[in-house]
């Protein structure tokens, strides 16, 4: 087999589709011989595949593709439209641990594939979920035009149209508003995430920093204290909750309650995280001892 040298150019870009989320990402590289020309008219095979949290992690999604080379060695490809061996490309989660495409080629079009490398996926694919559906509880919309920031001790006051998108992890110590926003309550994933509206003001407070993303307001993100008063979701709107817990310090424990029936046990986690509440319904915690209050993160869609 020749040896090849694989040179990678517009490495990553978008397909896009009416009314629902890209289904592929382009894909173009250009293939050398030993002799440094470039490998020019060749049907060659791909194995492509997406691998979780490392460059040794597992693969949860693998395709096979056999594009020809064209007169420069250039060939272009849509990662997500190949024959798949494995794993499914609209399902693979881009919003949970790094992404890392591995990349092996045969130049005779067979299947004695030679992995070229393996490189990591940085923000841009994560533009997949420009317009996603709201049962998409990790990934609501709303992330559009990603900015990563990084926050402290400092309030910042989150811009005007924007909204400060918090991904899913064991994060905690945020205060919003005053009031700390925590998510905890089992010891392993799933984790939700939250997000901060325009106009709102969000610091830590230990010493430290968490990172988030700024990005276009479309979701009507609320964090909201059902300890001070109960909370009614509004006419005309679904409210999905994406966590809750009492504030750090507040050293209470509270039962939660849906239209005055108690449906979580101290702490009320994990039965009312992941929840979808319709217009009407009300929300309130109970304490049982202590002080502090009880903080309920999620966002509002249209009914």
């Amino acid at each position: 087999m020749k040896k090849i040298l694989l040179s990678v150019t517009a490495f990553l870009s978008f397909q896009f589709a009416m009314a629902q989320a890209p289904q592929g990402l382009n894909y173009q590289a250009v293939v050398f011989s030993s002799n440094g020309t470039a490998l020019s008219n060749q049907l060659v095979s791909l194995r492509l595949s997406v691998l979780d949290s490392s460059a040794t992690g597992t693969a949860v999604y693998v395709e096979t593709q056999n594009p020809t080379t064209d007169t420069t060695g250039l060939f272009s490809v849509v990662i997500g439209n190949g024959t798949v061996v494995s794993g499914t490309f609209s399902a693979i989660n881009w919003g949970k641990n790094y992404k890392f495409l591995k990349t092996e080629i045969d130049t005779l079009g067979g299947s004695n594939y030679v992995t070229m490398g393996v490189t990591q996926f940085m923000s841009v694919p994560y533009a997949l979920y420009t317009n996603p559906t709201y049962e998409s509880l990790e990934y609501p919309d709303g992330l559009r035009n990603i900015t990563p920031i990084t926050i402290d001790s400092t309030p910042y006051i989150v811009p005007l149209g924007k909204n400060l998108y918090i991904p899913p992890g064991r994060w905690y110590g945020i205060v919003v508003n005053s009031d700390t926003i925590t998510q905890f309550g089992t010891t392993t994933a799933p984790y939700y995430p939250t997000g901060i509206s325009s106009n709102e003001v969000v610091s830590v407070i230990y010493t430290g920093t968490f990172q988030g993303w700024l990005v276009d307001k479309t979701v009507n993100w609320i964090t909201v204290n059902i300890s001070s008063s109960p909370f009614i979701i509004p006419a005309g709107k679904i409210f999905i909750v994406t966590n809750s817990a009492p504030t750090i310090g507040s050293n209470s424990q509270y039962y939660l309650n849906l239209n005055g029936v108690q449906v979580g046990g101290i702490q009320g986690f994990p039965s009312i995280t992941g929840t979808i509440l319709s217009s009407g319904q009300v929300l309130s915690a109970t304490l049982i001892w202590g002080s502090g209050s009880y903080i309920v993160n999620g966002y509002f869609r249209d009914e």
